[in-house]
This record gives C-alpha cells, structure tokens and sequence, in this order.
C-alpha cells in the first residue's frame, strides 16, 4: 500500500491524474466496425490517450428469415446461384432434402468475417462457395435438437440452416493486429440469441450453441497464438433486467460460459437496470439477487456483469440520501425531461424518492458489498450510458449495422459522466461505455467538440465517488475518487453543529492512499484521502448530514450520520 502524507506529495506535486491507472475511468467502450488499419490505429491511440485499454464488439442475432425476406435480400440475392439454384432459401431446402434431412428454419448470420475452413465441420452437409458477384457464402447445417456430435443426423433429423455472408474485409482481423501493436484487449462479439420468431427462440438454441462453439473454434484455429491472446473474451449482448434473472437464463449462461471458458477465454454479460416506480418498481435487492444468480461460480459463472447505470433512460437516479425528498428538477433537469418524455402525466415537482426506489449509488454500493461477502463472483463493470434519451441535439452519424448505436440521440457530456462515476466509481472493477460511435466522436449544434476531446482536455478534474466519516471513533472525514491527490487540492465541507447551524469550510488532505482501488481490486487509479477536520468533536452535531464538495469538481458528495443510538450511514468506510 502507497501511503503518502502531504509533506512527501509536495515533493512529489500533482500532476493532474492519479500515478496509478488510466487518465480516466473510462478504460472500455463499444466500437463500430472499420475496415481499415490507418482508421482502427488512429481510434485506438485516440482512445488510449484517454484511458482505453478495452475494444468490445457487438455481434448480430441469428435471424430466422422467410423465403421472402431472403430472396428480397441484397446481401443474398446471389447466393442461389452460388448453390446451382435461383433462390437460396429454395437452396437450401431441396439439397439437404434430397440428403434425408427436415430443414425446419433458415437462418442468417452476417458479422463480416472471414471464416476459415474450420467452420465447415461437417463437410457432407456444409458447403463454401464463392458468388458472381465476389460475394464468398457459407451454409452451415445446425441440430435442432441436441446430438452427439455436431454432424450426427439421422434421416428425417430436424435441422437448422445457417447462411453468412462475407463481402471482403474483416474489421475483426485488422482490429486484432492493430490491438496486439498497442498493448489493448478485445472483447469479440458473441452471436446474439434470435430474437421474437415464429419458432420458439427454445427449440433454437441447440443450434445456437453449435454456431457459437463453430465460431470460437474458428478464432482459435484461424488467428495465430500472438494475435489470438489479444482476445480477452466475449460480449454476450443480449440485454437482459438485472432484477428478473429466472432459472432458463441461468442455465442458458452456464452454457455459453462454458463454452468460452473451453477455449480460455472470459465471458461479458450486460444487464439493465429499473429502479422506476413508474414501471418495475424493483427494489435494489431484487437487482443485488439477480447479480448473485448470474455471478455465483456454481451458477451462470459469468467472468464480467455490466450493470447499466439507466440515467440515460430514466430508469435510474443520481443522488444522494439527502436528496431523496428534493425535486428531480432541482438538482437533475435533464433527468426530469427524459421522464417527462416517456412518462407524459409525471409532475414537474416530484421527488427522487417519488420516483425510485433506490438510488444508483445504492445500488452499486450494495453489490460492491455483496461482492465483499462472497468470494469468487463476477467482476461487476459499469455500463455507462455515454447518451440521453431525448432527440433535441441529436448525435449522428448512427451506426446502421448496430456494432455501436443505432438510434439518433442526444449524446451526454462530460460533466454528466462525471456524475455517473461519483455514484459508481467506488464499486466497480472496470467502466466501459455505450457507445463510443457515435457518442464520443460526434459534434452537435451546441456540444461543438466531441466527448473524447472533451475527456482528454478534461481528465483531471477531480471526481468524488464516496465520501464518509472514517470510522464511529474517528469523524475524520474520507473521501474516495479520482484526481484527488494534489498538495493544493482543497475540499469545502459543508458540516452540522450542536445548535442546528451548518458551517461551510475549506480544507486540504493530508493522509493519502494513492493506490486504494489497486489494492482493494477497484479501478486502478482510485485513491483515499483523509481530510483535516473542519471542526472539533465536541462542535460536531450527533446527527445530521455532511456534504463534501472538491474544489473543481462539478459534483459533490453527501452522507448522512446518527449517533444519538451510535448508528451511521450505510456509505461509512
């Protein structure tokens, strides 16, 4: 542990971002595909000045497709003729027919891969073929029901067939070389569940499974060592509501970790949040259940849970518990319009705690406990929601292919980042945002510079996470955050009496650990400081509320304290 006192950090100076760790929290985000390594090494040396470390992808669900809709289909308008037939659907259906087989779905899969020879484990059935059009196809036949062995079909078997197609140019390839240059990690899409289809997306998900063991056979077979160590894992990004994790989808994650944890790989999840009472009215102990249903090792054994933070979407709030009572409007306007837009009816004047049933503070603080008392479990990420749900600034170009964000939007800023990590960025292992395209690369009409520019000019300004007294026998107020380290950082401290009286003072630090969230397994450049006291103990009140507030930064931080029956705050150290 790296413990300074303020005469050691005068020498030192402050340098405007912790000596541990990344500039900013932010070391993760979601990218659009490209296709070229000019364009993917200028995004990674931009984001790693920054603090990225992390490239995650978002793979395509499996899309059950209709005769129709696959011969309408650009993308495959040339595949039948790639098979020796007019129509592809038509394709695929008479040939494994004639083979014995009952073809009960065809599906697609378009990632923009270049698949090796590997994917065609079943070379009776599988078929590799180039088009007219230079258009290269691969039909995959899938079990509908679970067999022994992946090429095991009986006649009559039900199967699914699978078609991809690749135009040229993999992203995923000139990523992984660009990565592996720059010291980052990748996080490879996993092929999403089907959506709602007219077939039980149940009865599919044998064939889901053999396409995703297909596919990570794949990587491992078609990347060399070098590059193939590049891959952290993958991203599961079919979005499921931390506080309804039933049976089914338990069981369906073990699978799928399983399965990647085979090839020595880690696996990402992300979760929803809904702390509304206007909608789920769940509680954030049905949100810490559902986290411990996903995480134990017996369980899902999920490797990494995002949990989204829902201000982007208004289904969770920022504050503190002394503001529970206070209007939304007060303090967070432009939380109060997203509700407004998707809750027409909702008073302008009414209350966080009329709206939530607990804070997203609460909640992340509660699972970081949980965490604490259970070994073993997943690292617990924050999914910062890096846009709000409202169109009046929108955020474009979209990225139609959905690897980033699909929907125009108005982008968040960073002052409103900042605010998600003084409720968050005490209880997490990693940040990672939603979604770097087109969030931090865009300009609007009155946000002219983009995020990732104003992050890098940014960067140093200092973020409280938790703030507290040091323990019930020493009121010595910690503070715990980012940039919080420099000999002339001073904090205003807004703190009770005896009479009733708040005073307001100013003061520095003077014990610090600057490698805290290295040492307690949290994001690396997460540092403690212990403030001199603004008062004496016999002035300070029994009960009452203390706010802490960094000079230069944009928010504060608040706790609440009791000990008229020597009980404190839930956020004391």
């Amino acid at each position: 542990m790296l413990l300074i006192w303020i005469e050691v950090l005068i020498i030192i100076g402050h340098v405007g971002s912790s000596p541990f760790g990344p500039v900013y929290p932010i070391t993760a985000a979601v990218f659009r595909n490209r296709y070229s390594g000019v364009e993917w090494n200028e995004t990674l040396d931009r984001f790693k000045n920054v603090g990225g470390d992390t490239i995650i992808f978002r793979a395509p669900a499996l899309e059950v497709r209709t005769k129709s809709s696959l011969d309408n289909d650009p993308d495959y308008a040339s595949c039948g003729s790639s098979f020796g037939e007019s129509s592809c659907y038509d394709t695929a259906t008479k040939d494994l027919t004639g083979k014995g087989l009952n073809v009960t779905a065809v599906v697609t899969y378009s990632n923009d891969e270049n698949y090796g020879t590997s994917i065609l484990s079943c070379p009776e059935y599988d078929k590799r073929l180039n088009s007219a059009t230079n258009k290269l196809y691969h039909r995959i036949v899938l079990p509908l029901l679970p067999v022994s062995g992946n090429c095991s079909f009986p006649k009559g078997s039900k199967v699914i067939v699978l078609l991809s197609v690749f135009s040229g140019g993999d992203p995923h390839e000139v990523l992984l070389k660009s990565a592996a240059s720059r010291n980052f990690s990748v996080l490879l899409g996993l092929p999403a569940k089907p959506q709602k289809t007219s077939i039980s997306v149940l009865n599919l998900i044998p064939a889901y499974l053999a396409w995703t063991e297909r596919v990570l056979e794949d990587h491992k077979t078609r990347y060399s060592p070098s590059i193939y160590k590049t891959i952290l894992g993958y991203y599961s990004r079919d979005e499921i509501l931390l506080s309804e994790i039933e049976l089914p989808l338990i069981q369906f994650y073990k699978l799928i970790a399983s399965s990647v944890h085979g090839f020595g790989k880690k696996i990402l999840i992300s979760a929803n949040i809904d702390l509304s009472r206007l909608t789920q009215n769940k509680t954030v102990a049905d949100h810490v259940q559902g986290f411990s249903k996903l995480s134990a090792r017996k369980s899902a054994n999920i490797d990494f849970i995002a949990v989204h933070e829902g201000r982007g979407y208004g289904r969770g709030g920022l504050y503190w518990p002394t503001q529970v009572n206070q209007p939304i409007n007060a303090s967070d306007p432009k939380l109060m319009h997203i509700l407004q837009r998707r809750h027409l009816m909702i008073s302008p004047n009414v209350t966080f705690g009329e709206v939530f049933t607990g804070s997203v503070q609460e909640l992340f603080q509660s699972i970081r406990n949980y965490r604490n008392h259970n070994k073993n479990t997943s690292d617990l990420w924050l999914l910062l929601e890096a846009e709000e749900d409202l169109i009046d600034d929108v955020c474009l170009p979209v990225d139609t292919k959905a690897s980033g964000n699909s929907d125009p939007i108005d982008r968040t800023s960073k002052s409103r980042i900042d605010r998600s990590l003084s409720a968050t960025g005490a209880a997490v292992q990693k940040v990672m945002a939603f979604a770097y395209d087109p969030e931090f690369t865009c300009t609007t009409k009155s946000q002219t510079a983009p995020l990732v520019e104003e992050i890098s000019t940014d960067s140093g300004r200092p973020i409280i996470s938790n703030c507290s007294f040091h323990s019930s026998a020493n009121k010595s107020v910690v503070v715990i955050g980012y940039n919080l380290e420099g000999e002339t950082q001073g904090f205003q401290v807004d703190w009770p009496d005896r009479d009733g009286k708040q005073h307001q003072d100013h003061v520095n630090g003077y014990y610090f650990e600057l490698d805290y969230g290295e040492q307690h397994g949290l994001i690396p450049s997460l540092e403690y400081t212990q403030l001199y006291d603004p008062y004496d103990v016999i002035s300070l009140a029994d009960h009452g509320y203390v706010k802490v507030q960094a000079i230069g930064s944009y928010h504060g931080c608040s706790f609440v304290f009791d000990y008229r029956q020597n009980r404190l705050s839930d956020n004391d150290t």
